[in-house]
């Protein structure tokens, strides 16, 4: 669902500003979870909707790609990191204190809440406007493809091989899908 996220904040970045943009980028995030929760899943019906998903996504925001971020106002401030880690670690935090009372599920669904995007772009909208920063999550889209297979082989491999070594095979497929993607796109200039 970081994939609807990402697609419903490109396309609101074109004309609004950062505050609409994720506010309703986010809001569209909880209710493509909350319908998720009216289906029992198993792994297949996972991965067909996970198709479905990307097979619309990619393409819809393939139109987001061709904003060029202007280079003069890539400097970094010292706070952009520490903000972008500490807003993650407040909801790892967060959701961590208070899956006991959340229950499994509701931490499930936080546990893939967009928290990295949603920091990415609070930091890249003001400073590099709507349109680039939605580029830059549109590009996202066909990588996240890779994140999806690399949670598949978390979910086979954790019992045969153990959690440590799933989830080392899990960031390999992961770094695998995203660098042949990066070749793939390089070729393809």
């Amino acid at each position: 669902m970081v994939s609807v996220f990402a697609l419903a904040y490109a396309a609101l970045a074109q004309r609004h500003g950062i505050v609409l943009s994720i506010g309703v980028a986010t809001l569209v995030w909880f209710g493509a979870v909350a319908l998720l929760r009216l289906v029992d899943w198993t792994i297949m019906s996972a991965l067909v909707l996970n198709v479905v998903v990307f097979a619309v996504t990619i393409p819809a925001s393939s139109s987001y790609r061709s904003a060029a971020v202007p280079r003069e106002k890539l400097e970094r401030t010292r706070y952009d990191i520490p903000l972008r880690a500490a807003a993650v670690a407040l909801v790892v935090a967060t959701v961590t204190t208070a899956s006991h009372w959340l229950g499994s599920l509701v931490s499930g669904m936080f546990a893939v809440f967009p928290i990295v995007m949603g920091s990415f772009v609070v930091i890249m909208h003001p400073r590099v406007g709507g349109k680039a920063a939605g580029a830059v999550l549109s590009h996202a889209q066909p990588m996240l493809l890779g994140l999806g297979l690399g949670f598949v082989g978390v979910h086979y491999l954790a019992e045969p091989v153990g959690v440590w070594w799933s989830y080392a095979a899990g960031l390999a497929i992961t770094m695998a899908w995203s660098g042949g993607d990066m070749v793939g796109a390089a070729d393809a200039y």
